[in-house]
């Protein structure tokens, strides 16, 4: 699997959205990739690029539960507040 590459961790919920996918770890690590046109992968693309294509981290958030839908993504914190 591709996420194997960057974390050793066991993925426990996995999102999809019309263009762009999320994975979340046992751990509560979060990870995004595919097309960020609306911000919908919860990191700014520095260079405009519209696209990411590997699996990358958000290195601010640690998530319990995750839902992706055309354009946006929520991540729900262990404090229970949602991150859109």
């Amino acid at each position: 699997a591709i996420l194997h590459k960057f974390t050793r961790s066991k993925i426990a919920r996995v999102a999809a959205g019309a263009r762009h996918s999320l994975a979340l770890t046992e751990g509560g690590d979060l990870f995004s990739w595919g097309g960020n046109e609306c911000g919908q992968l919860g990191y700014e693309n520095k260079g405009g690029r519209k696209f990411v294509g590997y699996p990358k981290r958000i290195e601010t958030i640690r998530a319990t539960r995750i839902r992706a839908s055309a354009v946006n993504s929520l991540a729900v914190l262990p404090s229970g507040k949602v991150f859109v």
